[in-house]
C-alpha cells in the first residue's frame, strides 16, 4: 500500500480512534462513581513572624521609612473555581483561611517552610481534586453558584510581605490596603476578578506585575501601593485600571490590553509623560501634562492596544 494511501486511511480512522477511546474513559469514570460531594467549613491558620511599630523604632525605621533588615514572607496564593477574598486581617495575627467549600471535590491545604534562601515562605492551595475531563465525563461539567466555594484569605499587617497570587475560573476580591507589600505578581485569569487598594502601603514596593485574561477585570487606586513600576496586562474584556486620586512617588506603568475596552485612570497631581497607540480601534487623545505645569510626581506612562477603544480619564 502506497504511503499518501496509509496517511489517508489513518487520517479517516483518527476521529473514530479518538471517539473510541473517549468511550472507554467513560466506562472507566464511570464505573469508579461520580466524586462525592460534601459542603464543609474551612478554618485554618498560620502564625507568620510579625513586625509592630515597636520593633520599627528599634531598628530606627518607621512604616513610611522602610522595612525591617531581612527577606520578606513569601505568600503564594493558588486558588481555582471558586469565590474568593483577599484582605489585610488584625495587626499581629497570621494567615487565616474561612469559609465553606465542597471537600469531596476540592482541596484545600496550606503549608509553611523556608524558601531556598532560608527566607520563610508561606503556600495556600484551593484546586478540584479531579480532572476536568472526569468531572465532564461523570457528571456533564462544572458548576459552581456564588454562594459555593466562599474562601477568605486573611493576610496579617505588618508584616513585609512578597505576594505571588493566582486565581481563576471564578471571582475574586483581592483588598491589597493595609498590607505591607514588598512586590506582587497576580495572575487573574477566566471570571470577574477586583484588584484594590483602599489604604497606602507602609512600606515602597519594587513591582506590581498583573497578568489578566478573558474575563471582567477592576484594579482600583493602584498608587496606594507606591510601585516603582506596574505593568498590566490584559486579554479580552472589558478593564479598568485606576492609579486613585495619587501617587506617591515616581511610578513607570505599562499597559497592554489586546481585545475590548481599556479604560485608564489617572491622577490629579501628577506629571504625566504618556504614550499610547491602537492598532485597531478608537485612541485616545494624549494625556501627558504640559511642561512646568505641576511639580508631583512623575508618573511615566505606556499604553498598547490591538483592538478596541482605549479612553483616560482625568480625576
Amino acid at each position: 500500500m502506497r504511503t499518501p494511501v496509509k496517511i489517508l486511511l489513518g487520517c479517516l480512522a483518527a476521529p473514530f480512534v479518538l471517539v473510541a477511546l473517549l468511550g472507554i474513559l467513560a466506562l472507566i469514570f464511570r464505573a469508579a462513581g461520580s466524586p462525592g460531594h460534601k459542603v464543609e467549613m474551612a478554618n485554618l491558620e498560620q502564625p507568620l513572624p510579625t513586625v509592630t511599630p515597636e520593633q520599627l523604632a528599634a531598628e530606627g525605621l518607621t512604616q513610611s521609612t522602610g522595612v525591617p533588615a531581612g527577606s520578606p514572607v513569601s505568600v503564594t496564593l493558588r486558588l481555582e473555581e471558586g469565590n474568593f477574598t483577599v484582605k489585610a486581617g488584625p495587626v499581629g495575627s497570621g494567615v487565616k483561611v474561612e469559609g465553606n467549600y465542597d471537600t469531596g471535590a476540592y482541596e484545600l491545604k496550606q503549608e509553611f517552610k523556608q524558601d531556598e534562601s532560608g527566607a520563610p515562605a508561606y503556600y495556600l492551595s484551593f484546586r478540584p481534586r479531579y480532572s476536568l475531563l472526569r468531572r465532564v465525563l461523570t457528571e456533564g461539567g462544572v458548576q459552581f453558584d456564588d454562594d459555593d466555594n466562599k474562601i477568605t484569605v486573611w493576610l496579617p499587617r505588618g508584616v513585609p510581605i512578597s505576594l505571588d497570587l493566582q486565581s481563576s475560573k471564578g471571582h475574586s476580591s483581592v483588598e491589597l490596603g493595609g498590607l505591607a507589600l514588598t512586590r506582587a505578581v497576580l495572575n487573574v485569569r477566566m471570571g470577574e476578578h477586583h484588584v484594590s487598594v483602599g489604604e497606602v502601603n507602609p512600606i515602597e514596593m519594587t513591582s506590581l506585575d498583573i497578568n489578566a485574561g478573558m474575563g471582567e477585570v477592576e484594579f482600583l487606586d493602584l498608587g496606594n501601593l507606591r510601585a516603582e513600576s506596574i505593568s498590566i496586562f490584559t486579554k479580552m474584556g472589558e478593564s479598568e485600571v485606576d492609579l486613585g486620586e495619587t501617587i506617591l512617588r515616581d511610578t513607570k506603568m505599562y499597559v497592554l490590553h489586546k481585545m475590548g475596552e481599556l479604560t485608564i485612570g489617572l491622577p490629579r497631581d501628577a506629571r504625566i509623560r504618556a504614550r499610547s497607540s491602537v492598532f485597531l480601534g478608537d485612541g485616545a487623545e494624549n494625556p501627558s501634562t504640559p511642561e512646568g505645569e505641576k511639580a508631583g510626581p512623575v508618573l511615566d506612562l505606556t499604553t498598547s492596544m490591538t483592538m478596541g477603544e482605549l479612553s483616560f480619564r482625568k480625576r
